[in-house]
């Protein structure tokens, strides 16, 4: 179902950090003037769009006009899961369009590969810096310090991406780990609401705002061999966006859920039959999903995208 909503400004401040809990394939999309009775007849399940009545162009006018008076540097991204796959190729994405990208990752080594490689190929004209912050998402205090230099660095973040993931070997009911659950959990559902509270304050303050959260289609439809507790993290991962949407919209702040299907990366190392090389040939890659997540950022301010699915054509 596709919904078209739009966003009004809001004057309000506030700051809420969240406490923590001890990866081009077919895109099915809709733009169209808002017609709320053919969009609910017509518009494909997987795609939700919104269009908001309450904010006019007039408004949506000023509130750019007033933050590029304020601060002419690039905007600022902040990609977290930058080291691999489509959090890294997201980083080229972004880079690209004339963003600062802040990398965020658990490996120092990995962030540094993918600054190299996006320096390497080059960026549009005025393109921001390129900004690595090493970091453990399961640690908000470590969070909480790295979002501060972030904003004291490049500014306020006006994209967050949060491509970070974790799943485990032993994932059904018969094997799973308490141990190794509460760090899926902590991973992909407690470190993105997280990420989420410290950026909200900061993009109500510029007026606008976008995040992109890379769930998992077993989030989407029942995926056994997904796992018991990656499935419902991501799940609970996935209504983030509608959360946002519903209650953050009128301050210019809009969010979506990226549900890709199977992604050939590293991530598949995570599988107990790891899929060869046949397997992979039918599979999304990292810069197929990263295209489609640039187009949904592309997207004019009073337009946003709740939901994408992407899946291979096979």
């Amino acid at each position: 179902m596709s919904r078209l909503t739009t966003v009004a400004p809001s004057s309000r401040r506030e700051r809420r950090i969240a406490v923590p809990i001890p990866r081009l394939a077919p895109v099915t999309t809709a733009t169209r003037p808002f017609s709320p009775s053919s969009m609910i007849a017509s518009a494909p399940k997987h795609t939700k769009l919104i269009n908001d009545t309450n904010m006019s162009g007039e408004v949506r006018n000023q509130m750019s006009a007033a933050h590029e008076v304020t601060d002419s540097r690039p905007p600022a991204a902040w990609v977290i899961g930058a080291g691999s796959g489509v959090g890294a190729a997201l980083v080229h994405e972004l880079h690209r369009r004339g963003y600062a990208v802040a990398l965020s990752g658990r490996r120092a080594d990995r962030l540094e590969q993918t600054l190299r490689e996006v320096q390497a190929a080059g960026a549009a004209p005025g393109s921001g810096r390129l900004v690595p912050h090493p970091l453990d998402v399961t640690d908000a205090t470590a969070m909480e310090a790295v979002h501060a230099a972030i904003v004291a660095d490049i500014g306020e973040v006006e994209v967050l991406v949060f491509a970070a993931g974790l799943n485990t070997p032993r994932r059904y009911w018969a094997d799973m780990d308490p141990v190794e659950s509460q760090q899926v959990y902590a991973t992909n559902l407690i470190a993105p609401t997280t990420a989420t509270s410290l950026v909200l304050p900061g993009m109500r303050g510029i007026g606008k705002g976008t995040l992109i959260y890379v769930s998992s289609l077993s989030a989407w439809q029942h995926a056994p061999d997904a796992g018991v507790v990656y499935s419902a993290s991501k799940k609970g991962m996935s209504t983030l966006p509608e959360h946002i949407n519903s209650t953050e919209g009128r301050s210019g702040i809009r969010a979506t859920a990226v549900v890709p299907g199977d992604i050939d990366s590293e991530f598949l190392e995570m599988r107990p039959n790891v899929p060869g090389a046949e397997a992979r040939k039918t599979m999304l890659t990292p810069k197929d999903v990263a295209a489609a997540v640039g187009m949904v950022i592309d997207q004019p301010r009073h337009v946003c995208v709740n939901e994408l699915v992407i899946s291979p054509v096979r």
